[in-house]
């Protein structure tokens, strides 16, 4: 399933908001959403089926990147939706 079209959501660039605030708020390296994003698009681009399923009804995969961050996406024929991260170096879930 190569070549597929990767989508990002409102919703994650959203949560890469949050991420980024909360690195700059505690004197980390902001960049590292960007990087996030980047890795986020290459490992999907080359294996969009490799997350394990979260939500099998929906087809919402999980992977993790760059150690905490939590992906949430979905597989919808040739197109990937990219839908949420969650920073496991935060304390607390994105509303």
């Amino acid at each position: 399933m190569p070549n597929c079209r990767i989508i990002f959501a409102e919703t994650f660039d959203k949560d890469l908001r949050k991420i980024a605030s909360y690195l700059i708020e505690n004197d980390f390296d902001a960049d590292k959403v960007i990087e996030i994003r980047r890795k986020t698009e290459e490992i999907l681009s080359k294996f969009p089926e490799i997350g394990g399923l979260y939500r099998e009804k929906n087809n919402i995969r999980k992977i993790v990147v760059l150690r905490k961050n939590t992906i949430y996406y979905q597989v919808v024929g040739a197109k990937i939706y990219v839908l949420h991260i969650f920073a496991g170096k935060m304390d607390k879930n994105f509303d």
